[in-house]
């Protein structure tokens, strides 16, 4: 596994559990987790990436 894997996300709910655990990493807001977790999936925000991610 590649180190960019780790934030490849096929699911939605993938990419918000990842921002739950960053959030309690580092202590951030949820909004800012998920919008950073997002760009590190390769999109622009969070609801590029809900747009792109929801129903699968």
């Amino acid at each position: 596994m590649d180190a960019n894997s780790k934030y490849m996300f096929t699911t939605l709910e993938g990419l918000k559990r990842r921002a739950t655990e960053l959030k309690r990493e580092t202590g951030c807001k949820h909004n800012e987790a998920l919008e950073f977790i997002a760009k590190l999936g390769g999109y622009t925000n969070y609801q590029h990436a809900f747009r792109a991610l929801a129903g699968r």
